[in-house]
């Protein structure tokens, strides 16, 4: 439980020991985190103080006192909102990473809601923007922070997912190792498996006014602590929206009622178009997806539109809810494959029109289907089609609905010349490796890196027991002579195998690799290729980012 000492966060508490006493065989034991927002002087007295009335109720909590720079005021701080949110987010992610907890439980009501929704309004946000605070998901703010952001789940259950892959990433896996070469993975089940887990995050009073969780409380006897700074007006943008609201001088469309109607019936409209996207995404057939590299081989249906036959008064309507539907479905290929955090809707247009020709302004003309732009870049992707040739299956193909014609190539854009690479430093592991003891209680010996995430697409650590630092960094086109000249002819007929099958095409630019820092390569960290002078020095760990392919799980992927 996220807990802030106010009248919400207590009420969650509360209802959360009503929960544990009233279902006898509950399991469920929840921690509270009390935020100490650092921001005011009294703050951790009021900090402390919350976290004895959560133990009055028997929750066992933790005070997380936020770690502001040097010198900086923050109430001073002209973004102090987006900052804290920041901060905050980012120490209750560790936190439950720390406990190994997966779950956190915050506090956001009604009112929060409707103070969303005005703010948005005010901002000229439309549509979907209007739903307001969501009721679930993965936890903001903490990209890139390994346990937190969508990885670290169990080895339990990564063993179980792992046996469920083709018999054919078996057969290769097996002939992995071969003279003249040495496979640095430690775990060689895969050679890159995909993550998955991390903090996900719950809003169960949502549905409930402000009103109702002070009379919770004031029911239970439960004590909760005011933050008068949320009562100054001139503080906060939300502050300002806060007593709007309460003052109730707003016209009637704009009062707490009214907001939360327009976000409710913005969430009805937004999670309709979310089913209608993951249709069509299921209706798309992944030929392959090749965590080595991240690629990925796709045929997509002739058309992103909902049906034929529109009369020709609502044709344009009916195309603009299509291309954004379209462009919805591009935005969840886009995310399998991109190092970005966020791709926006946006910047999908011109790939919505290249790759769905049909819709288009029917005033701008017929599209020649034979001629469409066949290679185009977007949000850090590169799309190439190409004829395919996979003969299309399954029910769409027969229905009609997949282009038999063309498949497309998705793979990473090639770094750009003037584009700082990507760079991690492993130093070398001390000679007697420290021991640390989580919160959770479990010991545990520093041997390799802490976990990173490289170009955005790739969690690798290291565990270097050689004299020199290792760098991870992108496959260079110097690289390739001096590397396959270090490996045994076996070995470089197997390593340029790997590089055609896994990373043909420039893709190969952007894998990741370890060297020394004189710049020699020493090993294809995701091929699982490293020189033999490694061996009993060097391993590493590689993970793929977590992607979200849907029900046909992990039948498509290639090792």
């Amino acid at each position: 439980l996220a807990v802030s000492g106010g009248v919400d966060s207590m009420a969650l508490a509360v209802l959360c020991r009503r929960m544990n006493r009233d279902f006898h065989n509950s399991k469920v034991k929840p921690r509270a985190f009390v935020v100490d927002h650092a921001a005011r002087s009294g703050s951790d007295v009021e900090a402390a103080q919350v976290a004895r009335n959560i133990a009055k109720l028997g929750i066992r909590s933790n005070i997380l006192t936020l770690q502001w720079p040097d010198n900086v005021k923050p109430l001073e701080l002209r973004d102090f909102e987006s900052q804290a949110r920041r901060l905050r987010y980012q120490a209750l992610g560790k936190a439950c990473r720390d406990y190994g907890i997966r779950t956190l439980l915050l506090g956001h009501h009604a009112d929060d809601q409707a103070e969303t929704v005005l703010m948005r309004l005010a901002d000229g946000h439309t549509g979907s923007g209007l739903q307001g605070i969501k009721g679930s998901g993965e936890i903001p703010e903490c990209w890139g922070i390994y346990g937190v952001q969508g990885s670290g789940g169990s080895e339990q259950r990564k063993a179980k997912e792992q046996r469920k892959r083709s018999v054919v990433q078996k057969k290769r896996q097996a002939n992995n190792v071969r003279k003249g070469e040495w496979v640095g993975r430690e775990n060689q089940e895969t050679l890159v498996d995909i993550e998955y887990g991390g903090v996900k995050i719950y809003r169960p009073l949502l549905g409930f006014k402000k009103e109702e969780l002070i009379a919770t409380c004031l029911q239970e006897r439960t004590p909760w602590v005011d933050d008068h700074t949320n009562e100054d007006p001139t503080l906060t943008p939300r502050n300002a929206v806060r007593h709007l609201l309460k003052d109730q001088s707003l016209p009637h469309y704009l009062q707490r009622n009214s907001l939360l109607a327009i976000s409710e019936r913005e969430r009805q409209k937004t999670a309709r178009r979310a089913a209608s996207v993951e249709r069509l995404f299921q209706a798309c057939q992944i030929i392959t997806f090749d965590a080595r590299s991240g690629g990925l081989f796709i045929r997509f249906p002739l058309r992103g539109t909902g049906g034929d036959h529109v009369p020709p008064e609502y044709l344009k309507e009916q195309i603009n809810r299509d291309s954004y539907r379209a462009a919805d479905l591009l935005r969840r290929v886009i995310d399998l494959v991109t190092p970005l955090e966020n791709v926006q809707l946006r910047d999908l247009e011109f790939a919505v029109k290249t790759i769905f020709p049909d819709l288009v302004d029917p005033a701008s003309g017929k599209v020649d289907k034979g001629l469409p732009q066949e290679s185009f870049t977007v949000g850090g992707v590169h799309f190439r089609r190409i004829r395919s040739p996979v003969p299309s299956h399954g029910p769409a193909a027969r229905k009609s609905i997949l282009d038999r014609r063309f498949a497309w190539v998705v793979t990473r854009q090639p770094y750009a010349s003037s584009q700082d690479l990507p760079r991690i430093t492993v130093p070398p592991a001390p000679e007697n490796s420290p021991t640390i003891t989580t919160p959770s209680g479990k010991t545990s010996t520093i041997e390799w890196s802490a976990w990173q995430l490289f170009d955005g697409r790739f969690w690798i650590r290291v565990r270097n027991h050689s004299e020199h630092p290792i760098i991870v960094r992108p496959f260079q086109e110097q690289d390739l002579n001096t590397f396959r000249t270090s490996l045994s002819q076996e070995g470089k007929a197997r390593f340029d195998e790997l590089l055609d099958v896994a990373a043909p095409g420039k893709v190969r630019w952007t894998l990741p690799v370890l060297a020394r820092e004189d710049g020699q390569m020493l090993a294809a960290v995701t091929l699982g290729v490293g020189l033999e002078e490694l061996q009993g020095k060097v391993t590493w760990n590689v993970r793929y980012k977590k992607i979200d392919l849907g029900e046909r799980g992990w039948d498509v992927l290639v090792q």
